[in-house]
């Protein structure tokens, strides 16, 4: 499988999906065991965390805080005992410190590969695409779900959530000079359509109103992407049931992203498909 893969930059583009996100982890499993070397990496909202530790060579660093992660770390994450200002209900503190502690670097240029992470500019409604500088508040940006999270001041733009302009950064991964771009998709995989909430006679609360209007977006925003700049290679892991803020659900979805991409590799280099 390795000889397809020769002589070519090979791009990792990671998208939308909130705690889904963690089944890059799974891709960079069989992509690793496949000794299929990434040259640069991408990623648009949770994507972006996670494009961070694959572009930091931490991958099995993160795998191990995920499984050590408690039920109250977990909760931690998502809530904040903190009075609604500055745009948004929470901070993100407690993720920035999950991706400090695994992550030990803080520019873009100390990582081990190039990355870029896409957010949006909250008022041009742009997608800007980040490269160099800081490293956090870039991530901290392309993750922070408008109303949810703080918006980011950074070069005199307020940035907020890459997914509202790109669901899957194909097209970053090209302009870093990728050859071959993997692109994964956690948001419209086979068992998606059994998982659908069907309405109620009893109003939605605003939590669910949220929920649903944040997957409308990750929905839409993929499917344009992959009718207008569709990557080589599209690995969509089977996490249609995971709730996209239960950080909990995150070794399931490790263990859904390395069986796509498993499946996905072997079809693109026409190998018969076997259970991973």
């Amino acid at each position: 499988m390795m000889s397809l893969f020769e002589g070519r930059k090979v791009g990792l583009a990671l998208g939308v999906g909130g705690a889904r996100g963690a089944a890059h982890l799974g891709v960079m499993r069989a992509l690793n065991r496949h000794g299929i070397k990434i040259h640069c990496v991408a990623g648009s909202s949770s994507g972006s965390i996670f494009g961070a530790i694959v572009a930091a060579g931490c991958v099995d660093r993160a795998e191990e805080y995920f499984k050590t992660l408690s039920r109250w770390k977990a909760w931690r994450m998502m809530f904040e005992l903190r009075l609604p200002l500055g745009g948004g209900l929470i901070t993100g503190k407690h993720i920035d410190k999950m991706l400090r502690d695994i992550v030990p670097y803080t520019r873009f240029d100390e990582l081990k590969m190039p990355f870029a992470a896409v957010v949006t500019d909250l008022y041009s409604g742009d997608e800007v695409v980040l490269r160099d500088g800081d490293l956090l508040s870039a991530v901290k940006a392309s993750y922070s779900v408008p109303g949810l999270f703080t918006p980011v001041l950074r070069d005199g733009r307020w940035i907020v959530d890459g997914g509202l302009v790109n669901a899957i950064p194909v097209a970053a991964c090209r302009d870093m000079g990728a050859d071959i771009v993997i692109g994964v998709d956690v948001n419209l995989g086979k068992n998606f359509a059994r998982h659908k909430q069907q309405p109620t006679e009893k109003s939605p609360s605003f939590a669910q109103v949220f929920v649903r209007v944040c997957k409308i977006i990750e929905k839409k925003w993929t499917q344009n992407v992959l009718l207008t700049d569709r990557p080589e290679i599209l690995i969509q892991p089977s996490v249609g049931n995971i709730i996209s803020s239960r950080i909990r659900h995150i070794n399931f979805a490790i263990r859904a992203g390395e069986v796509a991409a498993e499946r996905a590799l072997r079809e693109y280099a026409g190998i018969p498909l076997v259970d991973a």
